[in-house]
């Protein structure tokens, strides 16, 4: 199984996110530059677990094929020279067989041991499939949990749905809350009994809600003090003019004053004996009443509209007081009933008064007002809130004590002598053997890391011995296949497992090899150990290659074999024609990895994988998923690709007009220093003086260095618009006979339109 994803922690390299590398491929390409954290991700996939189910969990890389690293830290241990020249990359010796030998023996010994003991802490699975240890703990908790279920139904019915509610329909619940309750610390009060619970249930469980409570009348008084005096007190009229007399005698100045109303609508003549009336009649009249009679009546029907405003607003009061008593039956209604009908009596009786005092405002009149019946009404009011307020706290704390209640009656159930009994024998069995169960798994832990201990030894000692002649042969094929003849592997018959390098001529190398020479060797015997075995004739088995850098320290002839070669090998794993079952590359070298990495536009895009790792200018590296194509590009492709966005943008831009011209000089310096053979052309079409002149600096930058010193006029030469100049350098291409690479460039650019008849660089007709 090859891997999906790669997730490596360093905090240092990284932050505190661990980098991921997702949906990996096939074969997969890594470009990263030096210090981004390329090292760190190899070293920790070099660590990959030993045990193969240890590998299927492993939180950096799991799978369970063998991961198989070559990086710099390979490279430390691999190559060591012995004496004069003989070194070795395996060293097989009895000893070191009989010490393998020995630790497989102790590790099919202490596996042996771990399933002994793996067997006796058994299983609590049900089904009748319980065994060991955990078989019995189970088997006591079961019997357990059976007694104390059925003890349970001996408890009151009242009380029992309240106090085991949730737990009753199954018997493992059940158990589990009993034994989550039970404690040595268990007390249960004195008045907490089955009977004295059942009272609180039955207050608790009923039907349950809140009362509002009454609202008091806010009209106190219809009269104050004030008013009552007024109205009990005899005003007495002191009329004048000569009506005075006359009115007095008869005692008629009510009716008299009745009667003004109707004389300024009677047009001089008397509304009773229709007689005419003397014209200062009216005047005669105004002149008695104006001495007290209009202020006593203005005082009573002053005192008359106030008292009819406050009625109206009790009798509101009133009313809203008997539906808040009718709705609420806990109320003795009778009560309030007669306070509230006296209320409304002796209102009325207070405005019958005062209509009696408007028909006779100087007559005295005796009236009592509402103010103690309304204190009465009030006083009951307020004690029935009071009534209100215990019920809703009540209400209100129900909750509490209802959690009380449940309690106290698990507490009461567990203090029962049956169910302590069950639930201290439960306990006592259960940490006695979860005792023994500890010790049996720390046993295997330990036995556990003991053997990846020598699993370990035993990896570091199969590595470092092979078969020795088989070993050099392949080595030697594999220098031939990578077209590398600078030397070769011969056997050292002086020490076991050695080897010499020696040339052509058999004069040793060892001393004289260079850093990348000694570098290629250890890869060369790393991709010799992938498809090879430790043991002659043993199994090869499938893994995953990690290759860090192999081109550390080369020359540019050795990069391109072992880029040529890793594309090999890259073909081969998506064939499917290797043990190879993944490929991972990781590179900081641009030219390695355009060569490693080529492949042909007919391959599958779901077979190749490209990533970058990118660090900010915080220090902190990101991946960056480039999918199924290479975003990395040499500064050469940059190059023709900054000719291609001009040619296709805004050839007016300042980069462009200021940016071709180096642009330019740079290509032609480049792949003219490189391919040579340039030659003067032959004019085929005219040009213009300025176009002639800019050609000719074009074949002088082709066969001059970057440090030639041009005219100042070819350097400030208006070249015109940036799509002539670019048709121009066209042009000098086609006439130097390398127009088929220029046309390349600008498709590998992503410019195939701008070759597209009418385009920038169509072809010119001949």
């Amino acid at each position: 199984m090859g891997l999906t994803e790669i997730r490596v922690a360093a905090e240092y390299c990284f932050g505190s996110t661990p980098l991921e590398l997702t949906n990996l491929a096939k074969v997969n390409f890594i470009h990263a530059p030096n210090g981004s954290g390329k090292t760190t991700i190899s070293n920790a996939l070099s660590h990959q677990p030993l045990d193969p189910d240890s590998r299927l969990t492993w939180q950096i890389a799991a799978t369970d094929t063998s991961i198989r690293v070559f990086n710099e830290a390979y490279r430390s241990k691999v190559l060591n020279e012995q004496v004069d020249g003989i070194f070795t990359i395996g060293a097989e010796s009895t000893a070191v067989n009989a010490r393998i030998t020995l630790l497989e023996r102790e590790r099919v010994d202490h596996r042996t041991d771990r399933e002994i003991w793996t067997k006796a802490i058994g299983s609590a699975a049900g089904n009748g499939q319980a065994s060991g240890l955990l078989g019995e703990i189970e088997a006591e908790r079961r019997n357990a949990s059976d007694a104390i279920f059925e003890s349970h139904k001996n408890t009151p019915e009242q009380v029992r749905d309240t106090i085991f509610k949730g737990f009753r329909g199954s018997k493992d619940k059940f158990f589990e809350e009993a034994s989550s309750r039970y404690g040595p610390g268990v007390a249960v009060a004195k008045n907490v009994t089955w009977e004295a619970l059942e009272a609180r249930n039955a207050s608790l469980t009923g039907e349950r809600h809140r009362r509002s409570p009454l609202s008091v009348l806010s009209v106190l008084v219809l009269l104050s003090e004030e008013q009552i005096t007024q109205l009990q007190a005899d005003a007495t009229t002191v009329g004048t003019g000569d009506l005075a007399t006359l009115i007095h005698n008869l005692a008629n100045e009510d009716w008299v004053s009745q009667g003004r109303q109707h004389l300024q609508h009677t047009d001089g003549i008397c509304p009773f004996c229709q007689q005419e009336l003397p014209e200062t009649f009216g005047t005669r009249l105004s002149a008695y009443f104006a001495a007290g009679y209009d202020d006593a009546l203005a005082l009573v029907t002053s005192i008359t509209e106030l008292v009819n405003t406050r009625s109206e607003l009790l009798y509101s009061e009133l009313s809203r007081l008997e539906a808040a008593i009718e709705a609420d039956s806990a109320i003795d209604s009778p009560r309030f009933t007669d306070v509230i009908d006296s209320i409304r009596t002796a209102t009325e009786l207070v405005l019958s008064r005062l209509a009696e005092k408007r028909r006779h405002p100087t007559a005295r009149v005796d009236v009592d007002d509402i103010g103690p019946l309304v204190s009465h009404l009030n006083e009951l009011v307020r004690e029935i809130n009071t009534v209100i307020g215990v019920h809703n706290g009540l209400i209100e704390h129900s909750a509490t004590e209802l959690q009380k209640l449940v309690d106290d009656g698990w507490d009461l159930f567990l203090e029962g002598a049956d169910t302590s009994k069950l639930l201290k024998r439960y306990r006592g069995v259960s940490a006695s053997k979860l005792e023994k169960i500890e010790q049996l798994r720390s046993q295997i832990s330990e036995s556990q890391q003991a053997d990846e201990a020598r699993e370990t030894e035993i990896e570091t000692l199969r590595n470092s011995i092979s078969n020795t002649v088989a070993v050099a042969e392949r080595i030697n094929e594999l220098l031939q296949a990578l077209g590398f003849h600078r030397f070769h592997l011969a056997i050292a018959d002086e020490i076991a497992g050695g080897y010499r390098i020696e040339r052509d001529d058999g004069s040793l190398a060892f001393d004289s090899l260079s850093e990348g020479e000694k570098s290629f060797v250890c890869f060369a015997y790393f991709l010799e150990s992938l498809s090879g075995s430790s043991v002659s004739g043993g199994t090869i088995n499938p893994v995953i290659a990690v290759i860090d850098d192999p081109i550390s320290s080369l020359d540019s002839d050795t990069l391109f074999i072992v880029a040529a070669y890793i594309r090999d090998i890259a073909k081969k794993v998506i064939e499917g024609q290797t043990n190879i079952d993944q490929l991972i590359v990781l590179t900081h070298n641009t030219q390695f990895h355009h060569e490693a990495a080529y492949a042909t536009e007919t391959a599958k895009a779901t077979d190749r994988r490209h990533y970058r790792l990118r660090k900010g200018l915080d220090g902190i590296t990101k991946v960056q998923d480039d999918g199924a194509r290479s975003k990395i590009r040499g500064s050469y492709e940059l190059l023709w690709q900054s000719v291609a966005d001009i040619a296709g943008g805004d050839e007016d831009s300042p980069i462009a007009q200021v940016g071709v011209f180096n642009i330019v000089r740079r290509i032609i310096e480049g792949y003219f220093k490189t391919v040579g053979s340039t030659q003067p052309h032959d004019r085929q079409q005219p040009l213009s003086v300025a176009d002639e002149l800019l050609m000719s600096m074009f074949l002088t930058w082709a066969n001059s260095g970057s440090h030639t010193i041009i005219d100042d006029f070819a350097q400030s030469h208006y070249i015109g618009g940036a799509r002539e100049f670019l048709q121009l350098l066209q042009l000098f291409f086609e006439l130097q006979g390398h127009g088929a690479h220029f046309d390349m460039m600008i498709r590998a650019s992503g410019g195939s339109s701008l070759l597209e008849s009418g385009s920038v660089f169509a072809k010119r007709a001949d």
